[in-house]
């Protein structure tokens, strides 16, 4: 089920709980505002008219942005990805923010990483008012219901799992984030959904989580998240460098493996064979390694990512210098240097476990020497055809 679909199956929560919520809840503020999450833009502009102020819509959904725009009077609406600072990159500062439903729809990391990059974009003493669907609820109607420690995840009607959470979770993930939470409460299903088919049996049982907060930015807070930048920021540099001081250690290995191969090849089979057995699994740990490497220096990349908007700023928007035309020589280009490393890594695996195979098969005698000049052509165009493949695959998403 689409959620076009399934939005008038709700469309009486709607009416006669969100809308009236949301508009008691930012009752007196000015714009411009934000709808975290907008989807097709009508509760962005039923705000906008019911509080005269402009509104900015932003949704990762390019067919919802469509619908928005059309009569969307002085409202304005957005494709982004507000995990990857799509409030920031607006340029706006806003007077409030609200989100109805968006925020179960992000895992954990990505709910701090939106909520962050939100506070960067509020003036001081701003509000933001949080609608998510309550626990209970879903794991009562939903499927598929996982267990967690902070909530749970369950797949609605209309399908894709989701994620819904304590409203203690939220209160704290938005403390942490530099917020001062005004109201976290429970909003039941009210007397005036009796008549509903889709309510009426659970009427005052739980149906949303409401949290408001404000703005409000506390010296200690701003340390603490100095002191965190700063721990965060040296981690990410120490993972670095360590990752180019682990390959050299592997260098060394597989080096000295191929040196021996290279030896023993015309002398003893055998023995070629123990040290290219050597030199795969030198290879291997060294891809492991660079994957390990990897992982924890995004780790504290996102760490640093998460601070940075109460210490430095938003250092990791901007992409500058600007790509050349591609066919310019000496163009700078967007790559990770780290991805490349594990390109050759990987690389290095497959001709290890060439070299082995063909080792194997020369000793039990299934191939003769010398090779068939297809044999080396097929290699390379092999690795002509991996080289461009790491090339492409290898662009930095930062």
């Amino acid at each position: 089920m689409m959620w076009q679909d399934y939005k008038e199956k709700v469309s009486e929560s709607r009416d006669l709980v969100i809308k009236p919520t949301l508009l008691a809840k930012l009752d007196g503020m000015i714009g411009p505002g934000l709808d975290l999450g907008c989807g097709d833009g009508d509760l962005s502009k039923y705000i906008a008219s019911q509080l005269n102020v402009k509104i900015f819509g932003i949704d990762i959904d390019e067919n919802n942005i469509k619908l928005a725009d059309i009569d969307k009077c002085d409202n304005v609406f957005i494709v982004g990805d507000l995990t990857k600072r799509a409030v920031s990159k607006v340029g706006v500062k806003f007077k409030f923010s609200f989100s109805n439903c968006f925020l179960n729809h992000l895992d954990n990391h990505s709910v701090m990483a939106c909520i962050d990059d939100l506070q960067s974009s509020l003036d001081e003493g701003s509000r933001i008012v949080i609608l998510v669907p309550h626990w209970q609820r879903a794991e009562k109607y939903y499927k598929k219901v996982k267990r967690y420690p902070w909530g749970l995840t369950a797949v609605p009607e209309y399908g894709n799992k989701q994620y819904f959470r304590y409203g203690e979770w939220y209160s704290k993930a938005i403390s942490d984030a530099g917020y001062t939470v005004v109201t976290h409460e429970t909003i039941k299903i009210p007397e005036t959904l009796k008549e509903s088919q889709r309510y009426g049996k659970d009427i005052g049982n739980p149906l949303f989580s409401l949290i408001i907060a404000e703005v409000k930015r506390d010296v200690n807070a701003l340390e603490i998240a100095n002191k965190a930048f700063e721990i965060a920021h040296d981690n990410r540099k120490f993972e670095i460098d360590m990752l180019w001081k682990r390959s050299l250690i592997y260098w060394g290995f597989i080096a000295a493996s191929f040196v021996g191969y290279a030896t023993t090849v015309r002398l003893s089979v055998n023995l070629s064979i123990v040290f290219s057995g050597f030199g795969f699994l030198c290879s291997v740990a060294w891809s492991a390694g660079n994957r390990g490497s990897k992982y924890w220096q995004e780790y504290w990349e996102n760490k640093v990512v998460l601070f940075q908007n109460r210490v430095t700023g938003d250092i990791f928007i901007d992409h500058f210098p600007v790509n050349n035309v591609i066919l310019s020589q000496f163009a700078s280009r967007r790559m990770s240097v780290s991805k490349l490393l594990m390109g050759i890594s990987d690389y290095t695996i497959m001709v290890w476990l060439v070299i082995l195979i063909h080792r194997f098969l020369t000793l039990y005698r299934y191939l003769s020497s010398p090779l068939p000049s297809y044999y080396y052509m097929a290699a390379i165009v092999t690795t002509v055809l991996y080289s461009a493949y790491v090339v492409i695959s290898c662009k930095s998403k930062r």
